[in-house]
């Protein structure tokens, strides 16, 4: 992707066009879910729970978080 490329992808996202979703790490989605950081990252290996890499650090959208709490850990 070029950097002109980039840009008109950021000045998209700024106009409303792409919805910007809250990123949450793990230890703060285990408070959430009232559960251990260990089992976060089992269910994130398991692919129950996607991951976003941002660099080398991994996060989770809430509204993935959100879907899991509404829809159980059922398997896909």
């Amino acid at each position: 992707m070029h950097l002109s490329d980039r840009v008109q992808v950021f000045a998209s996202a700024s106009k409303g066009e792409f919805p910007v979703q809250r990123l949450l790490t793990v230890k703060e989605a285990a408070e959430l879910l009232a559960c251990s950081e260990a089992a976060v990252r089992k269910w994130i290996y398991q692919r129950r729970l996607p991951k976003v890499k941002v660099g080398r650090l991994t996060r989770l959208r809430l509204s993935d978080v959100e879907a899991l709490v509404s829809g159980g850990l059922g398997r896909r």
